[in-house]
């Protein structure tokens, strides 16, 4: 069931955790596809913060570990279901909730933070 893609992104300024975060969760300024977003979240981050606030903890983290922002530390995934996926699991946005949350456990498992958009 479902697909994982890594989307390859070198992610090497200083502003790509604060960039990829908004584009995941669809809050960028002037977002076109804002009202795609269902839900958001993380491990590692508190539950409701908002993005700005999960970049921050990202680059706290980092800043503390002495790790440098333009080493493309960032890793983009992509899962996606098909309708048909999507209706065995009874079109329950809360099993996906779940999905993406363990998907992000297996990072935050690893010692990184991770954060996950469903649209």
């Amino acid at each position: 069931m479902g697909n994982l893609i890594n989307i390859g992104g070198r992610y090497a300024n200083v502003d790509a955790v604060e960039n990829l975060i908004r584009y995941v969760t669809r809050t960028r300024p002037n977002e076109q596809r804002r009202d795609e977003l269902y839900g958001y979240g993380g491990a590692g981050v508190f539950r409701y913060d908002t993005p700005e606030i999960m970049a921050a903890r990202f680059n706290a983290v980092q800043d503390a570990y002495g790790i440098s922002r333009r080493k493309g530390r960032m890793v983009h995934e992509v899962f996606s279901v098909t309708d048909r996926e999507f209706e065995g699991l009874n079109c329950d946005m809360g099993v996906l909730n779940q999905i993406a949350l363990e998907l992000c456990r297996v990072y935050y498992s690893q010692g990184f933070q991770a954060v996950y958009a469903i649209h």
